[in-house]
């Protein structure tokens, strides 16, 4: 029996897909805010073959120490922000060697394990979480409804910043035949000296409706794991402009360089073409079966 703790997102999806596989139980218990899956965790602990975190720690606590107690496989996967805890866990000395020694660490992305491995005495695996359900995939078809190119991007709220307003308000001011429309903050901050030709539309839905609706959809985070909406961009065949280099995306990491990238794209959106080789990559790398087909082999492979 396979026992995934950790992320409340990704852990249900993940014990589902490899139970889908009927090769071995796989459960998900939420240790961190279920008393209930606290004691259960407790009781089944023993009896596991692998402990899979799904958000990785150096700290030992909870039902890391468990683990630990019982001497199980113990395998942690960075997810996003778990990996600058980490390292400031590391600078702080609020570490724990033995963890660290006795788990196998898993990323999703090379650049995260780039990152890890430089300041962290680790050595991580790069392992692929299940993002997107082959129910999501579509292919995108040109039908715009006006000459202007639309772009999509996603700014967090509370982190407007660190998700690139200021070079998402000075992009769209060059590129004023392009439409910028942004989700998830209203960048009430940002309005005054934002340019018409961007729309706060803050927390939508149906993002993939719009997402549909886009011809582009562009990112440029300070910091970044694997990004849903990277992936679920491709998945709908859209053209993607990122600040990292990821197949079938467009890199792109200055102002300069997202301009150019536009112009680039757009006459290829302007000639009816569609992403088909990133929506290949998003279903062969990202969706269900497959994930879960290597995530399984890569937890058994001990």
């Amino acid at each position: 029996m396979i026992i995934i703790i950790g992320n409340s997102y990704f852990g249900p999806k993940v014990a589902h897909a490899i139970n889908n596989l009927n090769l071995e139980k796989a459960i998900y218990l939420n240790t961190s805010e279920l008393i209930y899956h606290k004691l259960k965790f407790l009781l089944l602990a023993p009896f596991s073959s692998v402990i899979y975190s799904i958000s990785a720690s150096i700290k030992l606590g909870g039902a890391l120490k468990v683990a630990l107690f019982f001497k199980k496989q113990l395998v942690q996967h960075f997810i996003g922000s778990d990996v600058t805890d980490a390292i400031a866990d590391f600078k702080s000395n609020k570490h724990s060697s033995r963890l660290m020694e006795s788990s196998r660490y898993f990323t999703e992305i090379d650049w995260v394990s780039r990152e890890v491995e430089f300041n962290l005495p680790l050595t991580t695996e790069i392992v692929g979480l299940p993002i997107i359900t082959e129910s999501y995939f579509q292919v995108s078809h040109v039908n715009r409804k006006s000459e202007n190119l639309t772009i999509l991007c996603y700014i967090g709220r509370g982190k407007e910043q660190f998700y690139g307003i200021e070079k998402l308000i000075e992009v769209s001011r060059i590129a004023r035949n392009v439409d910028f429309i942004v989700i998830g903050s209203i960048c009430s901050e940002y309005h005054n000296c934002s340019p018409p030709n961007i729309r706060y539309l803050g927390w939508v839905d149906s993002p993939q409706e719009l997402m549909m609706a886009s011809d582009i959809y562009l990112r440029f985070t300070e910091h970044d794991g694997l990004p849903f909406s990277v992936i679920e961009a491709l998945a709908c065949s859209k053209f993607v402009i990122y600040n990292h280099v990821l197949p079938e995306c467009n890199y792109a990491q200055t102002v300069e360089e997202v301009i150019e990238e536009i112009a680039l794209l757009k006459l290829r959106i302007d000639n009816g073409q569609v992403n088909k080789c990133g929506r290949k990559y998003s279903i062969s790398e990202y969706s269900t079966v497959p994930s879960s087909k290597k995530i399984y082999k890569k937890l058994r492979d001990i």
